[in-house]
């Protein structure tokens, strides 16, 4: 299996999961959006080794993005309006991986904008970190 180059990544938001979405512009890392399951430990004094189950509940966890700023750009204003909102709303989330060979992969996932943080270095571009809290179950698809 050959890797995969992350150039071409597309993160994008939009008002319902089947909606029409909006690129972000100026993407320079995508970090989460990964699921993890709880379990249960269920050892007991008969057990001859640890025994766990799964607890059934799937946590999607946070996605962070990092971008280099700008505060005029329309798709990250959205993020600033979102964190200092009295009345946020949830958002859905597209990633598209660029698979090679004609194959399209997403992860769509729902979440809030939980943080919102810009950088500013004395030689540098303004960048600025954004964090979404993740709810509800995602979907990953290839096609």
């Amino acid at each position: 299996m050959a890797a995969v180059d992350g150039h071409g990544t597309i993160l994008a938001y939009s008002d319902s999961s089947g909606g029409s979405y909006t690129d972000v512009a100026l993407v320079t890392s995508i970090d989460g959006g990964g699921a993890s399951r709880g379990t249960a430990d269920v050892t007991n004094l008969s057990s001859t080794a640890r025994e766990f189950i799964l607890n059934g509940f799937h946590e999607a966890g946070e996605l962070s993005l990092d971008v280099v700023y700008d505060p005029c750009e329309d798709t990250q204003e959205f993020f600033s309006t979102q964190i200092t909102s009295a009345d946020p709303t949830l958002k859905y989330y597209r990633i598209t991986f660029p698979v090679p060979s004609g194959t399209t992969a997403t992860y769509i996932c729902a979440g809030w904008v939980t943080g919102f943080s810009p950088s500013v270095e004395f030689e540098g571009a303004l960048t600025c970190s954004i964090t979404i809290q993740l709810t509800g179950a995602a979907t990953f698809t290839t096609t």
